[in-house]
């Protein structure tokens, strides 16, 4: 009876809880986004690319540049974030839910996966549940990036895979691939990455050899989404592979054995950053319990050849990043792991799964659970808080409702008068989001020529600029100061020549 009941709700479950998953997941992560949303001048950057595309029809080829100088991500990130931005007229809120609620299918994806690694539905809900609440979902979907759309490709790349060595029909294979080339434009070191894995569970035969015929097809799938890259390169006498060439001799020059010494023990602590961040919350002793449960659960779960294949995969995925070591000063920028951390989230789980087996391991299970789930309320307090947000870097005075009530402030004391608004920003010379808020709801309000001027001022801007900045405005007066958050806006007058 018992068996019977659990096959019917599983059915049920089969229906409506990916629905539900997509509902926790938008509601948890647009949770005070409105208040806390990260606007810098990334965001304006792209907000202005993908609105130039609407209003004026703008082909770009290329999209955001990449820490290599020549090296750009694709071009899609603007084409996709010009229909949320199109739609709205701009609103920069309607775009950042657009990837909250695009990155919302995650868990369903890793509902759809777990059920395969770990043969049960009731596991597969576990680890779904912990994709929401991870701190890599928690944190890319609330990112308005370029990275965050490729936060689902990863594992919806992995599902094909799984898909391909189960069924054995090539037709995966090649969907994979084509998921893979469009996830790899919004992070193009992930053409690295996937390429790096595949050979691996090729080489492993834990995937089958595709056909010649797969083979052209899957490139083909790839390759398409390459073009518009492909177009700029022809026009620029190929800077983005001279400029990736350059990058990689100065890389190999810089790496003898200590370095590459350094590079190994730096991964090395990346990866146990990355694993600590998507299973708790905390850093103290509980995390190396965790860990140890996690690796003797591991252990256990090999000895069954059912969970061999599952364990394979997911320590491919963890380890897929692995090429990074050869670029020492890149092992720190948390965005090139993006979706591996996934992968940890299932070998906890594959983890409990093994001790829950045997009536004595339930206890360690349960105690392993218990510690999970003792960590989220310092999870939930830096969230709530907004606090711990690896993308704001230093620029921790940013927010979103700051910048509208300073922005506000302005327009309303400027009483329908022109006026110009300067904003003294980090990265210095980059105000490109404060430029694009102000246009976005205070379209008429400036004047080049206007003699009243309002300096926004961010935190972590020096005294030294601040006043070099100031300088170079000319003679001005300063009329009045006012402070938002972190924020700080002046009120300037022009004074006369003195000619």
């Amino acid at each position: 009876m018992r068996t019977a009941r659990w096959k019917i709700l599983q059915k049920y479950l089969g229906w409506w809880l990916p629905a539900m998953l997509v509902g926790l997941a938008v509601t948890l992560h647009w949770y005070r986004l409105p208040v806390d949303l990260f606007f810098g001048f990334e965001q304006g950057r792209d907000a202005m690319a993908s609105m130039a595309i609407v209003k004026s029809g703008d082909f770009v080829l290329v999209g955001p540049k990449t820490d290599i100088g020549g090296l750009f991500h694709g071009a899609w990130y603007y084409y996709l974030m010009a229909i949320p931005y199109g739609l709205s007229g701009g609103n920069p809120l309607v775009a950042s839910f657009s990837l909250v609620f695009l990155t919302a299918f995650v868990p369903v994806v890793m509902w759809f996966l777990g059920r395969e690694l770990t043969g049960s539905t009731k596991w597969a809900t576990v680890g779904a549940f912990l994709s929401i609440i991870s701190y890599e979902a928690l944190h890319y979907s609330r990112w308005l990036s370029n990275v965050t759309p490729a936060f689902l490709g990863v594992p919806v790349v992995m599902w094909c895979w799984w898909q391909f060595r189960k069924t054995k029909q090539e037709w995966w294979w090649i969907v994979g691939a084509g998921v893979a080339g469009l996830t790899a434009q919004f992070e193009i070191i992930l053409t690295l990455w996937f390429g790096w894995i595949a050979v691996v569970l090729l080489a492993t035969q834990w995937l089958p050899k595709p056909s010649a015929r797969a083979w052209l097809g899957s490139l083909a799938a790839a390759g398409f989404w390459y073009v518009p890259m492909l177009l700029f390169n022809l026009r620029n006498d190929w800077i983005s592979w001279h400029s990736t060439l350059a990058y990689l001799n100065e890389a190999n020059h810089q790496t003898g054995a200590s370095s590459l010494s350094r590079s190994v023990v730096g991964y090395g602590q990346q990866l146990l950053r990355l694993t600590h961040r998507n299973l708790l919350g905390a850093a103290d002793w509980r995390w190396w319990a965790t860990l140890v449960v996690m690796v003797s659960g591991v252990i256990m779960a090999w000895r069954h050849k059912k969970s061999q294949p599952a364990i394979l995969f997911c320590l491919a995925w963890w380890l897929m990043t692995a090429p990074v070591m050869l670029f020492p000063r890149s092992l720190s920028l948390p965005q090139l792991y993006i979706g591996t951390g996934l992968s940890v989230i299932w070998l906890w789980v594959l983890a409990i799964q093994a001790w829950w087996r045997p009536m004595w391991g339930k206890v360690v299970a349960m105690a392993a659970v218990a510690l999970l789930v003792s960590t989220w309320w310092p999870l939930w307090q830096n969230y709530s808080q907004n606090r711990d947000v690896f993308f704001r870097t230093i620029q921790d005075d940013l927010n979103l409702a700051d910048q509208r009530r300073l922005l506000a402030y302005v327009h309303q004391d400027a009483a329908g008068q022109p006026y110009r608004l300067q904003a003294f920003s980090i990265p210095y010379f980059q105000d490109q989001g404060w430029r694009y808020l102000h246009s976005y709801w205070y379209p008429q309000d400036t004047s080049d020529g206007a003699q009243i001027i309002y300096v926004v001022i961010e935190k972590a801007v020096e005294p030294f600029w601040i006043k070099k900045w100031t300088e170079e405005l000319g003679p001005t007066q300063l009329l009045s100061t006012q402070i938002f958050g972190l924020l700080t806006v002046e009120k300037r007058t022009v004074l006369p020549s003195a000619e």
